[in-house]
This record gives C-alpha cells, sequence and structure tokens, in this order.
C-alpha cells in the first residue's frame, strides 16, 4: 500500500496564510518606523500586532526571526502597493471595505466591553457541574418565543391535552424535534434556565412556563433519569471549564441584547410581521423560467415602502418595509421562514438590533479607538493583497511540467513505499499519489513566481530597514495585555 506524507509548505511570503489573515495596515506618527515602503511606514505596532499573531511560525534566533518577520511585511506591502497602483480594487470598493470593517470590528468590541467572553470559573462551579454530569434526563419541552403564546399551551397541558402534540401544535420557529422530545440531555448543554429547570423537575410533572426574553419561553417534562458513565474530572476539567465560561457569555450576550432594546425602547408596530408575511407569500409580481412563470414579490410602492415595521430611539428611528426588503437581497443577511409569523418576528428584531447596537457604538466613540483604525485598514490591505496575489501569480497560469512532477516525486520516494517495502516507480503511482504531487509541483511554481514579483517591486521601490530599531523589540512578543502592564 503507497504511503505518502507531503508536508505543508508555507510561503516564505506567507502571502496565502498567515498574513493575508494578519489585520495590519495604516502608519502612526506616533509609532516608530521600522521600514518604509513607498509611501508607508511600517510601524513597531504593526509588527507587534502580526508577531502576536504568527510569531510561533518564525523560527531560530530572535534576531533572525525578528528579521524574516519584518521581511514578509515588506514584501507585503510591495504587493499591497501594486495592487493600489494597478486599480485591482477601486477608491470606492476601499472606502466600503473600511467603513464595513471599522462597524464590525467596532461592534465586537462592544459585544466584548458589554459581555467579556472570559468570565472566571471557580473550582467550585466546574466541581459542581461534573457532579451533575453523572446522569441524564429523558425530556420533553414546548418552546415558544412569546410567553402568552406558551401560557396558552401551558392551559393546554393543564386541560389534559397530549404533550407531544401540542408541543408540535405550538412549535412554530420549527426549532424543537418531533413531539417536544429531547431524548437524553446532559446537564450543562442547554441554556442556563432550561438546564435547571430539567435539573430539578419532578418525573413527569410538567414544569414551566419557564425561560425568558432572550433564551424563549418553556415547558418541561422529565421521563427518566439515569446514570451516565464520564471521565474522571482531570481528564474533562478544561472542557467543562470552557463549557462554563461559553455559557456565562451566551447568558450575558443575551441579557446586553434585551438591555439594549429596552434603552433604545424598540417597539415592533401592529401588523409588522404579517405585512411581510403577505409580501412572502402572497405575491403579486411572476418571472418566467423556461415556459412556468414563478411567483415573487413585486418592488413595494414608495408608499409601502414607508410603512414602518419598528420603532426605536435614535435616528433615523423607524425600521420600514423598504429596509427590510433591502435587508432580505442582502446575500450575506440572514432569512427568516416566511410561513411563521414568530420568526418574523424575531428577524426583524434582530435587524433593528444592529441597527441600535450601531448607535450604541457611536455613542461609545468606539471607532475612534486607534487600534480599532489600524486593524480596518489592515482588512483593507489584506483585500488588496489578495487582489495583487491573485493578478501577479494565481493568473500567470503557471501548469507545472513533467520534470517539476517529477522533482516532487523524488523529494517523496523515500515514502512511496509499495507492499515489498520498496519505493513504487514514477510510472505506476496511482492517480490519487499523482494528483498530489501535481498540486505540490503547482504551488512551488506560484511560490517561485512570488519571490520574482516581490524581488522585482523590491528593485524598483528600494524599501527602507531600520535593522537597529528593530533589535530593541523583544522577542517573543508579549500578549497585548501583558505589554501594557
Amino acid at each position: 500500500m503507497e504511503r505518502m506524507r507531503v508536508p505543508a509548505r508555507p510561503l516564505g511570503l506567507l502571502a496565502v496564510t498567515v498574513l493575508i489573515a494578519a489585520l495590519l495596515a495604516g502608519c502612526s506618527s506616533k509609532s516608530t518606523t521600522l521600514a518604509k515602503v513607498g509611501d508607508h511606514a511600517i510601524t513597531v505596532d504593526e509588527f507587534l500586532d502580526v508577531a502576536r499573531q504568527s510569531q510561533g511560525q518564525y523560527h531560530g534566533s530572535p534576531d533572525s526571526a525578528k528579521a524574516a518577520l519584518l521581511d514578509d511585511l515588506v514584501k507585503r506591502q510591495l504587493l499591497v502597493g501594486e495592487a493600489r497602483k494597478r486599480g485591482l480594487i477601486s477608491t470606492d470598493e476601499q472606502a466600503s471595505m473600511l467603513q464595513q470593517a471599522k462597524e464590525q470590528l467596532a461592534m465586537r468590541a462592544l459585544i466584548e466591553q458589554l459581555a467579556p467572553p472570559d468570565a472566571p470559573v471557580s473550582d467550585a462551579e466546574i466541581q459542581a457541574l461534573y457532579a451533575r454530569t453523572g446522569h441524564e434526563a429523558h425530556t420533553r419541552i414546548v418552546f415558544s418565543t412569546e410567553p402568552g403564546v406558551i401560557q396558552q399551551a401551558a392551559t393546554q397541558l393543564a386541560g389534559g391535552a397530549d404533550f407531544g402534540a401540542t408541543a408540535d401544535h405550538f412549535n412554530t420557529t420549527g426549532m424543537t424535534p418531533p413531539g417536544g422530545d429531547l431524548g437524553f440531555v446532559v446537564p450543562g448543554t442547554l441554556p442556563a434556565t432550561l438546564d435547571s429547570t430539567i435539573d430539578a423537575a419532578p418525573l413527569g410533572k410538567v414544569v414551566g412556563p419557564t425561560g425568558n426574553a432572550s433564551e424563549g419561553w418553556f415547558l418541561v417534562q422529565v421521563l427518566e433519569r439515569r446514570p451516565r458513565r464520564q471521565p474522571p474530572l482531570e481528564q474533562v476539567r478544561d472542557q467543562i471549564r470552557m463549557s462554563l465560561q461559553q455559557g456565562k457569555w451566551r447568558t450575558a450576550l443575551g441579557r446586553v441584547q434585551q438591555d439594549l432594546l429596552a434603552q433604545y425602547h424598540v417597539r415592533t408596530e401592529a401588523g409588522a410581521a404579517q405585512a411581510i408575511f403577505q409580501r412572502y407569500n402572497a405575491p403579486r409580481d411572476s418571472v418566467k423560467v423556461g415556459n412556468v412563470h414563478m411567483p415573487v414579490p413585486a418592488a413595494p410602492t414608495p408608499q409601502e415602502a414607508a410603512r414602518v415595521l419598528v420603532r426605536y430611539d435614535g435616528k433615523p428611528g423607524t425600521y420600514t418595509l423598504g429596509d427590510a426588503v433591502h435587508d432580505l437581497q442582502d446575500p450575506g443577511r440572514q432569512r427568516p421562514d416566511f410561513q411563521v409569523t414568530a420568526m418574523i418576528e424575531q428577524w426583524l428584531k434582530s435587524m433593528v438590533l444592529q441597527r441600535v447596537a450601531t448607535l450604541e457604538v457611536a455613542r461609545r466613540h468606539l471607532t475612534e479607538e486607534p487600534a480599532l483604525e489600524r486593524q480596518a485598514r489592515g482588512r483593507t490591505d489584506n483585500a488588496l493583497l489578495r487582489a495583487a496575489y491573485d493578478a501577479l501569480v494565481v493568473n500567470a497560469n503557471l501548469e507545472p511540467g513533467a520534470d517539476d512532477i517529477r522533482a516532487a516525486y523524488v523529494r517523496h520516494a523515500k515514502d512511496l513505499l509499495g507492499p515489498d517495502g520498496q519505493p513504487i516507480a514514477f510510472e505506476k503511482l496511482n492517480p490519487q499519489v499523482l494528483q498530489a504531487l501535481q498540486f505540490e509541483a503547482a504551488e512551488m511554481k506560484r511560490e517561485q513566481r512570488l519571490v520574482t514579483v516581490t524581488d522585482s517591486l523590491r528593485a524598483v521601490i528600494k524599501p527602507v530597514v531600520h535593522a537597529d530599531r528593530l533589535k530593541r523589540i523583544p522577542w517573543p512578543v508579549a500578549p497585548e495585555g501583558a505589554a501594557k502592564k
């Protein structure tokens, strides 16, 4: 049987791996310049940003590792500058990318401020959850996003209705399994409120309603409890800690969302969900596909587009049907199940929640943070880097020749062994191995092309590198929090 270990070959420039993902960019007059590439200054701040993410991939002595990283940043900026020079991404597109990146990063910063992802977890909490996970409970639930609806379900069950049938009847969101049957549930795997209710519920008794506005509302019935085998605590301690931390974060995030909705007085107008339901379930227009006319929603009239669906404090203060149609046409946004008004209502809230969160970001001036500005510009540079790599390397059509593929075979011949333990002849390689060798050969051709391109740009632009300043940077670089202490 053939065996082959084709190691991943990191490109010298890291253009398609680390540095494309690195959030670098922008120069700062307050930062020491490590290198100048054309009009762009690579600063200490930029160097530290990428070093914290990728320094483990730079080996050797501290000086050689730092020099290699800075050289990659220089090469990166050579390509970014060439992409700008060639107009591979228009100025308007770059401005749009920059604004979108600022908004996304600011939103992440807001969430991290209001719902920190690293909530502390005590040893007592870990031990308590470990003790609870020594059993599991066969559980059924009825779920609704509305407290009034779940109360109706509770009334029906109190009157003798079948639990499974009731769960299916009120499952308008499609979020629960048939009959509301979750099977055997391990403690700590569900939202906190539901989890604690299952833990305390008497066998066979319907408990609830329980829940909250962020998680939804539940009726719970535990049919059976049984012990379950689990590994020793020390083997799962980190896993339990992470589970508890994620649970705390989800709870905090739900609370933040509800606080924002309350803070900006978000209120849905009567009939809002029904308006969208009607538009997408009884469309007035159609499009011809072949010989068949397929129903599609007509463009809203100005009067229809102006209809207010949700109101909130701040500007513009309304979310209209026109806004909803625009968001629903965006392929990057989620879409509700148009058959279920409850899910449309949740979708409307989520769309408005994004708008009020943007208002809160502006109120806190988060987009004005220097680090955020630098990271946002870095994302735009990443797009330019990808465009340059595609235009100058990928589109060069560098197909590997027979000699290139055979050279790849020679590099791995000792690992390509037949049943007799001897290397397999090149002519007898199976198609899968041959394809792997062709892929590696193509990667090497692209790497060589990349070096040629950056060397050519370097000869024209002549970057200036301040090696003496680089020497003063400690290596390895401390985490950002530690660096501020």
